[in-house]
């Protein structure tokens, strides 16, 4: 093997080396979730040259990218490149070490993204009920913790660096293998970007809508570019601002506790859409998963909600209990998938936390 075939955000890549070896533990240690099963024709590729010794002697504490003759100069204490224009072939002299080829496909993917409608954001992501919720913030900010606390609840789609990107279908958040405290790389998955979270450490939990000027700051300076000038600072405006127009972005004050998921409105229950147009109703989901067992009137009234959760689980405050359809209502049942016994209540309205249930 003296190349390797990855997809990171969709984004076909391969890497070539003459050191067999090495491209086995890259693979082994950062990037087996994303090598591609197929070989299409890569949109980068990528040459490396691993060497003993650092190809700088100074000591640079960050990536610099800077215009050179036909492309870019990236430099780093563990790598130097030559990039093209539009950054789609790099020749890489990097230290023997994973973390010099990670360090540089960090900032290659920085630059390649804005000019496709795309960039990296310093965030965690996550993705539950096909849609993706990200995180994002500095060093600090919380992201890993994100992804400890829900990591049993969701798929984590990274904890450090994801990539988004503007497609056909909207925006869409990818998992990357760059990871950070959580140290282990996320999911190669993709979800529609649902809404965007500012990350802010708080005495209490509490959500607050951003007004689109707010969160186009606050994601300007969470979004990762090494690259300098006027054209590189345009890219970035022009896909941040679209990101801001079209997704919702919130201040999620926030403890380390896993009870901030509830001030998150999870996924509307596609059930729902069946009912109001007349439709036979499907079975009641929790966590999407079908409850079976006995179906029986209980319904929404003026002054009381139906919430399922487990078994002598309070409705208020159970991390389970998520939007459930009861068209016809359910006095008892089983979880399917996982054999856990299940009950409704009839909650009033003012107790039922919004994240609980889909009637309003």
């Amino acid at each position: 093997m003296n190349h390797l075939s990855l997809s990171i955000a969709h984004i076909a890549l391969r890497l070539e080396c003459p050191d067999t070896a090495f491209l086995q533990q890259l693979l082994q240690e950062r990037y087996e979730a994303f090598v591609s099963a197929e070989e299409p024709s890569p949109h980068i590729r990528i040459r490396l040259q691993p060497t003993a010794n650092p190809p700088t002697r100074a000591r640079i504490e960050s990536v610099k990218v800077r215009p050179a003759e036909g492309g870019w100069r990236f430099v780093y204490d563990t790598f130097v490149a030559d990039v093209t224009a539009n950054a789609d072939s790099a020749e890489v002299t990097c230290l023997h070490s994973p973390y010099a080829v990670d360090s540089f496909l960090r900032a290659l993917l920085a630059l390649y993204l804005p000019q496709r409608d795309g960039v990296m954001i310093h965030a965690s992501a996550l993705r539950y009920g096909g849609r993706g919720y990200l995180f994002a913030g500095r060093s600090g900010a919380g992201k890993s913790t994100v992804a400890r606390l829900l990591c049993n609840l969701a798929e984590v789609l990274s904890d450090e660096l994801v990539a988004v990107r503007r497609t056909a279908e909207g925006w869409q958040v990818y998992g990357t293998p760059f990871w950070g405290d959580f140290a282990r790389a996320g999911a190669n998955l993709h979800a529609p970007l649902h809404a965007i979270y500012l990350l802010k450490h708080a005495s209490q939990h509490r959500v607050e809508p951003l007004p689109r000027g707010d969160a186009l700051r606050a994601l300007l300076q969470c979004s990762l570019q090494f690259a300098e000038g006027a054209q590189v600072a345009e890219w970035m405006l022009n896909v941040v601002s679209a990101l801001a127009r079209d997704v919702p972005a919130y201040r999620l004050h926030f403890l380390p506790d896993p009870g901030f998921w509830q001030q998150i409105k999870p996924p509307p229950c596609l059930h729902a859409s069946r009912h109001r147009r007349g439709r036979p109703p499907c079975l009641p989901l929790i966590n999407r998963r079908p409850i079976t067992g006995n179906h029986r009137g209980i319904a929404p009234t003026a002054t009381c909600l139906p919430i399922a959760t487990p078994v002598g689980a309070d409705p208020r405050v159970c991390p389970i209990a998520n939007p459930l359809f009861v068209g016809a209502g359910v006095a008892s049942g089983t979880l399917s998938e996982k054999g856990i016994p299940v009950q409704t209540h009839n909650v009033p309205r003012e107790n039922c936390p919004a994240s609980h249930t889909l009637w309003r």
